[in-house]
């Protein structure tokens, strides 16, 4: 499949799309920063920096096989002055619309803020789905948050799916919950499936002594220093707790910890404990991590990893390759640029998963056809 995607910023669906299989014929995009960042990375595409002068005028009818874009969202968006389709940038839609027209692609993707719902009481959205329907396009449309497609980051955006002459779009967008064939097989019953799991597991009249009580995995998870680790238990790491009150860290020492309690700051005798008193009195991986102390097993040795001596923690801004990754696109993807420009190209665009995910069902339901 080909396709030209439309106001195309630093080419999230253009990456997204090739991803999942497509080739990118032709990019739009007006700003001169992006358009660097499109020829480094789509060598091969034909760059146009006029949407209104694409169409007919650059390529035959049904030469393209989907048309995509994010027209400018300005007027829509809820913190905008909500002008809708009639304001200055998002009238850009008509454009849009009469590429599709002219070029007549099987399928269309279209992506906004979620404020094009809403935008001129619903009526926005309403000329937009019209209007591809009376066209002939089966059109599907559903808000989808990025930070459930592999970016740790809350982004929703509302998408739109045409395909020509039948339903696929709502294939794509939507998953079945269920189908003949998917239940699992049965299995047969056990005797004794599953054991609790307690803090004290020997107490008569518990069920499975045949072992499962003696090779708990874990202590019980608490805030009760109490419950600490016992010297003649075999668990792999004893209580977490919040405190370490009254109690010598030897006594934790000579259990069997793998790692000692993690806390901003360990009280012996009611007094602060440094960080070289509490290593010296046991093998702790981990000490005072939050006060930035050396971390290490002995301190004999060199240390493991040098933590920034650094004592309160404050905010600072994300760098922009982290706004890449926030948003999938490849380390450096934008590099070369004052970080000023990045960020903003980075904002603007469209997360290059959720892109992806759509394509490769495009491509799956073009196939089943």
């Amino acid at each position: 499949m080909n396709f030209i995607s439309l106001f195309a910023g630093i080419g999230g669906f253009d990456l997204g799309l090739e991803r999942a299989g497509m080739e990118c014929d032709s990019v739009v995009e007006i700003d001169k920063n992006c358009q660097v960042m499109l020829k480094r990375h789509f060598p091969n595409a034909k760059i146009y920096n006029d949407v209104k002068g694409v169409g007919l005028a650059t390529h035959e009818r049904k030469s393209i096989d989907l048309i995509c874009g994010g027209f400018p969202c300005q007027d829509l968006s809820i913190a905008g002055k909500r002008q809708g389709l009639a304001g200055e940038r998002s009238v850009l839609w008509y454009e849009f619309a009469r590429i599709i027209d002219e070029l007549e692609p099987q399928w269309v993707v279209i992506e906004n803020v979620p404020g094009l719902l809403s935008s001129n009481k619903g009526k926005d959205f309403a000329i937009i789905i019209r209007w591809l329907a009376e066209r002939g396009y089966g059109v599907a449309w559903r808000v989808l948050d990025a930070q459930y497609f592999g970016v740790p980051q809350r982004r929703r955006r509302v998408f739109i799916v045409g395909s020509f002459g039948d339903g696929r779009a709502a294939e794509v967008l939507f998953e079945r919950e269920s189908s003949p064939g998917d239940t699992p097989p049965g299995r047969k019953k056990g005797k004794e499936v599953a054991y609790s799991l307690r803090a004290n597991p020997s107490h008569s009249g518990d069920k499975g002594n045949g072992g499962i009580n003696t090779t708990l995995i874990a202590k019980s998870l608490s805030t009760n220093p109490a419950n600490r680790l016992s010297r003649e238990d075999n668990y792999i790491a004893g209580t977490l707790n919040n405190g370490f009150p009254g109690r010598d860290a030897s006594d934790a020492a000579d259990g069997k910890l793998v790692i000692g309690p993690l806390q901003a700051h360990s009280k012996r005798h009611g007094h602060a404990m440094t960080t070289q008193q509490a290593a010296e009195s046991g093998q702790f991986i981990t000490w005072n991590w939050q006060s930035g102390g050396d971390i290490r097993h002995n301190f004999n040795e060199k240390p493991m990893l040098q933590a920034s001596q650094v004592h309160a923690v404050g905010v600072r801004r994300l760098t922009p390759t982290e706004c890449e990754r926030l948003q999938g696109f490849p380390d450096n993807w934008t590099d070369g640029q004052s970080d000023s420009i990045r960020y903003r190209q980075l904002g603007n665009a469209v997360a290059v998963p959720v892109i992806e995910w759509i394509g490769r069902r495009i491509v799956k339901a073009r196939s089943e056809k």
